[in-house]
């Protein structure tokens, strides 16, 4: 890989990592399906001059993944946070989507995960059950459950998208943005308030937190992650994603100075070693994407 193209994917690790801290901050204002709302409904504004329609199959894929990943993955992740879950326990049990995914793979596909993914999925669950153990998880249980329930998720979208195929990334973004608004309308309308007000008193910071995560988290880093992973083999590119945690807990202890415990680190530590060689052993043909 050349030095340019690895300063791209450091990038791009950088603003999914940054994304953790934004969300957490995002969240003082905005619920959290209001603030996804606001997200893709911004990312659907700026691509639907570009989107074609989608054939009946892809739609009925898109529609998918915008209840999978557009409502489920993203806006209960970013409720998490909103329930008051620490950003390095949320960015661990994010980690969890990876594993998730390889298990619905042999399910779906009948992949095979040798020894060394076997192995990297009991290491990423043990991590789990450290972190799990925490103080933090018994006052944050809640918060807790919808984390991991995006986790898996997210898990649920991959076997949908590599059941789409080779497609346009803004395509799929584009769509799955303006599919899930409606979706995501309605829950906030079932559980949210005062959605009217917020939005029209929202103050700058507001604005910036909503922009960047559909900007810079999705757009911008989506484009560079897939023209790297249209360039290079999986095997070198991949490992880029590794540093997202460690870009998002890094700048989450400086906004964010949350209290590490040894069991989150060494979950932490765990969860992620096991990550690794999950996604270090990964087939090359299958896309790997860190966003949140």
């Amino acid at each position: 890989m050349s030095f340019r193209d690895a300063i791209l994917a450091l990038t791009v690790a950088a603003l999914w990592g940054g994304n953790f801290v934004n969300a957490k901050y995002g969240m003082h204002y905005f619920p959290p399906f209001l603030f996804t709302i606001l997200r893709f409904a911004l990312v659907g504004l700026l691509l639907l001059p570009f989107l074609k329609l989608p054939t009946r199959e892809n739609f009925r894929y898109l529609l998918m993944l915008a209840v999978l990943l557009g409502t489920g993955h993203f806006a209960f992740l970013f409720a998490g946070l909103y329930h008051g879950l620490s950003i390095p326990t949320c960015i661990i049990i994010t980690q969890l989507g990876v594993p998730f995914s390889c298990m619905l793979g042999t399910i779906f596909f009948k992949d095979h995960l040798g020894m060394w993914r076997s192995m990297g999925m009991v290491m990423a669950f043990i991590g789990l059950m450290l972190v799990v153990g925490t103080p933090e998880i018994a006052s944050n249980m809640t918060g807790f459950v919808f984390t991991l329930i995006g986790a898996m998720l997210w898990g649920f979208a991959n076997v949908i998208m590599k059941k789409m195929g080779d497609v346009n990334i803004f395509q799929m973004l584009g769509w799955m943005a303006i599919l899930s608004v409606p979706f995501l309308s309605l829950i906030s309308y079932l559980f949210e308030e005062n959605q009217y007000d917020l939005v029209m008193n929202a103050p700058i910071e507001a604005v910036l937190s909503v922009s960047y995560t559909a900007l810079c988290s999705t757009m911008i880093a989506y484009g560079l992650w897939y023209s790297l992973i249209r360039k290079y083999d999986m095997s070198q590119v991949a490992p880029f994603t590794l540093l997202v945690p460690l870009f998002g807990i890094s700048v989450g202890q400086i906004f964010y100075p949350e209290v590490l415990t040894w069991q989150v680190i060494l979950g932490g530590v765990l969860t992620l070693s096991g990550v690794g060689i999950i996604v270090i052993r990964r087939p090359k043909n299958i896309a790997l994407s860190r966003d949140v």
